[in-house]
């Protein structure tokens, strides 16, 4: 059974995100690390971003420790407690937040959901849906500075073992030099960007932020000295359509 710690540190700047040091125990995040690696030998899937191999919560068996902590994660209860958390942050000037209003949890996006899209789309505006991915690190992952899609709602990292700094794969945390930007970029120009936070990966810990417009957030070249791995969860609530982003005033 899934045992999670609550306890974490609020950060309004330059997005808001919170940071759960230890969400789950050494003993949990490696538990789903043995998942991982026993589906990587029934699995095939492609590499990418340099050395990233990605397992959806179909390839782990329904009763795996991966699946209770999918179900947890996929849950209005558990969206609303974080969208409570975030949103009730952000009270700043120049701060962004939404004016949407998801209360629907839906499985992932089909055809038929397509369909409905483009035909009734005012039946999914209230609804979203959770992507998230297993994911096996190999050397020469990285990812360049960005923000996510613009459907995006909030995003989450789960760190499920921990690397030396020296090994590289570090999170950044991005903010840009000049305030009042007009034009944000998906992928800004790495001139006008400078890091705020780095966060090394550790066993356990937990990053989750508001997708804004201004969440730059990128992970640097990793080159393990030892062939290590890097171990992690990637999730996010998404919408149907975009994320009506405005700014506090």
């Amino acid at each position: 059974m899934i045992n999670i710690n609550n306890q974490y540190s609020f950060y309004n700047d330059p997005f808001p995100h919170m940071i759960f040091d230890n969400f789950l125990d050494e003993n949990q995040a490696g538990k789903i690390v043995d998942e991982i690696n026993e589906i990587s030998k029934i699995y095939s899937v492609n590499k990418v971003m340099g050395g990233r191999f990605q397992y959806q919560i179909n390839h782990f068996n329904n009763k795996s420790f991966s699946s209770e902590l999918y179900n947890l994660f996929n849950s209005e209860k558990y969206f609303k407690k974080l969208n409570n958390l975030l949103l009730s942050k952000t009270k700043k000037n120049d701060e962004f937040f939404y004016s949407d209003n998801f209360k629907k949890i839906v499985k992932k996006k089909n055809f038929y959901q397509k369909i409905l899209k483009k035909t009734l789309p005012f039946l999914l505006k209230e609804s979203f849906f959770l992507h998230m991915d297993f994911s096996l690190a190999q050397e020469e992952y990285v990812r360049e500075p960005h923000h996510d899609r613009d459907t995006r709602i909030i995003n989450f990292l789960l760190y499920l073992n921990t690397l030396e700094e020296n090994n590289g794969g570090a999170f950044e945390i991005y903010k840009h030099k000049k305030n009042n930007i007009s034009n944000l970029s998906k992928t800004p120009n790495l001139d006008n960007l400078e890091i705020d936070k780095t966060i090394v990966p550790k066993s356990g810990k937990l990053i989750i932020f508001l997708s804004t417009p201004n969440s730059i957030h990128g992970v640097e070249k990793f080159k393990p000295l030892k062939n290590q791995k890097r171990y992690f969860i990637y999730g996010g609530y998404t919408s149907f359509f975009d994320v009506n982003w405005k700014k506090n005033k």
